[in-house]
C-alpha cells in the first residue's frame, strides 16, 4: 500500500493480496481436465484456499511473499465407472519450484486404482502448470498499487504497465464488469493515462463545527496533528504542503464552519495530477460530522487513500486532541516551538477552543508548587521527612478539645431539657 510518508516506496511496505489470490486460484483451477486411455478427469471445484499472500516493495523492487494450502475436488470417469476425491497441495509458496500433491478418493477398491492413479499422474501435474505463473500474475495485477519512481522521477515499468491496466479497469467499472463503484473515470497526466475513482468517507468529532473548521485550516492547529511544520493558510487561492511536502494542493473554496474545497495530491501520484477534495461540516447536537468526497483518485490508489485519510487525518486529529471530552493531549514533541505564540488548541469542556497560555499557566502552577515544597523542606531542616513533634501534638490537643466541647454541649442540652 502506498504511504504518504514513504515517497518512492523506498522503505518496506506491504499489501495483503490474499483476496485476489483466492479468486485467481479458483478461476484458474476450476474446470481443469485431462483425457487419456479412455479416462476423463477434471477439477470440479476449489474447496478451500488458506494462507498468506503479500506483495511488498523495498528499494523500488516488487517482492512476492506467499504460502497457501489449496484443496480441490475432482471427478474421474471411465465408461460407466466413476470416482471422486480430493487433491490437496499443502504448500504453494514463492520459494517452491515443484508442488507436492496428496490425492485421496471416495472409493479405495482395487478396481478403482487406475482412475485414482490417472488423477495422481496426469491431473495433479496439470493443476501445477496452471499455477506456474502465479508470481508474475500477482505482481502484474497488484504491483500498480505502489508507484515506484526511478531516479529521474518517472514511473518504473511496474507502474507504467499498471497505468495501462487501470484504464481498462475503469472501462470495466463503467460497463459493470468489475466492482461496485460507479464513480470512476479516466484521467491524463503529463505522460500517463490512468483510471480514477471517487473516495467517500464520514467522520465524527466531539467539538463544534467552527472548531473543527479551524483545526483543518489553521496552521498552528494543523502543525499539531500532522506532527510537523504545516504550510497552510485559511485563504482561498493559497497553496498548502503537509507531511513534509508529501501532500500538496491549493485551497479553492472556504465557507467558514461549513465547507473546505481543495485540489489535493500525493507526491507519488502521476506528475501534475490533482484530485478534488470537498469536506462538508455539519453541526450535530453534541458533535460535528465531516463528510469527505474526493474525486480523481488514481484507481490503484483507492485503498491506500482511504486508509491514509483515516490514519493521518481523522485518527491523528483525535489522537492529538483527545476523543472523549476532547481534553487536550500534548503531542510527543516540542509543543511551544511547533505552535508558537503561546496559542495551543484544546478540546476542553467538550469543545475545541484556542486556549491562550494554558501550557505556560500549567508550568507556572507546577513551579509554584515546587517552590512552596522547597520552602517547607528548608524550614523543617535536614530531616524533612519527619513531621515536628510540636505540630503533631498541637493537632491532637486541638482535636480532643473540639470533641470534649461537643460532648459537654450535648450533656448541657439534655440537663436543660
Amino acid at each position: 500500500m502506498a504511504d504518504w510518508r514513504n515517497v518512492g516506496n523506498w522503505h518496506w511496505t506491504t499489501k495483503n493480496c490474499f483476496a485476489w489470490a483466492n479468486t485467481y486460484i479458483k478461476e484458474k483451477l476450476t474446470g481443469v481436465e485431462v483425457k487419456g486411455d479412455g479416462i476423463e478427469a477434471k477439477v470440479t471445484s476449489v474447496t478451500s484456499v488458506n494462507g498468506d499472500v503479500d506483495l511488498s516493495v523495498r528499494k523500488e523492487k516488487l517482492i512476492a511473499i506467499y504460502d497457501v494450502e489449496v484443496k480441490l475436488s475432482w471427478e474421474a470417469t471411465k465408461g460407466d465407472e466413476k470416482l471422486t476425491g480430493e487433491i490437496k497441495i499443502p504448500e504453494v509458496a514463492n520459494d517452491m519450484d515443484k508442488f507436492v500433491y496428496e490425492v485421496t478418493s471416495s472409493n479405495t477398491a482395487a478396481d478403482m486404482l487406475p482412475l485414482r492413479g490417472f488423477v495422481r499422474e496426469k491431473l495433479a501435474p496439470k493443476v501445477g502448470e496452471k499455477l506456474k505463473n502465479f508470481t508474475q500474475d500477482l505482481k502484474q495485477a497488484n504491483g500498480s498499487e505502489m508507484y515506484i519512481p526511478d531516479n529521474k522521477g518517472k514511473e518504473s515499468k511496474a507502474s507504467a504497465s499498471g497505468a495501462q491496466q487501470n484504464v481498462q479497469l475503469a472501462k470495466d467499472f463503467k460497463e459493470g464488469k468489475a466492482g461496485t463503484n460507479a464513480d470512476v473515470g479516466v484521467a491524463k497526466a503529463k505522460d500517463a493515462t490512468f483510471g480514477t475513482v471517487t473516495v467517500k468517507q464520514t467522520a465524527e468529532f466531539m467539538c463544534s463545527v467552527d472548531d473543527l473548521f479551524a483545526t483543518l485550516t489553521d496552521p498552528q492547529r494543523v502543525t499539531v496533528w500532522t506532527r510537523g511544520p504545516a504550510e497552510i493558510q485559511p485563504v482561498e487561492g493559497k497553496k498548502f504542503k503537509l507531511f513534509g511536502g508529501h501532500i500538496e494542493g491549493e485551497i479553492t473554496k472556504l465557507v467558514p464552519g461549513k465547507t473546505i474545497e481543495q485540489t489535493w495530491r500525493v507526491a507519488t501520484w502521476p506528475s501534475g495530477h490533482y484530485s478534488k477534495v470537498i469536506m462538508n461540516l455539519e453541526q450535530l447536537s453534541t458533535s460535528t460530522r465531516l463528510t469527505l468526497v474526493q474525486t480523481g483518485v488514481p484507481l490503484n490508489e483507492e485503498s491506500a487513500t482511504k486508509a491514509n485519510w483515516e490514519r493521518y487525518y481523522w485518527n491523528s486529529i483525535k489522537g492529538s486532541f483527545g476523543t472523549n471530552h476532547m481534553s487536550f493531549t500534548y503531542p510527543p514533541y516540542n509543543v511551544s516551538s511547533a505552535i508558537g505564540n503561546g496559542v495551543i488548541p484544546s478540546f476542553a469542556n467538550g469543545g475545541l477552543s484556542t486556549a491562550k497560555s494554558s501550557l505556560s499557566s500549567t508550568d507556572k502552577r507546577t513551579k509554584s508548587t515546587r517552590r512552596i515544597a522547597r520552602k517547607k523542606r528548608n524550614r523543617l531542616g535536614p530531616h524533612s521527612d519527619k513531621q515536628p513533634t510540636t505540630n503533631r501534638t498541637t493537632y491532637i490537643v486541638t482535636a480532643l478539645s473540639a470533641i470534649a466541647a461537643a460532648a459537654i454541649g450535648v450533656l448541657y442540652m439534655k440537663s436543660s431539657a
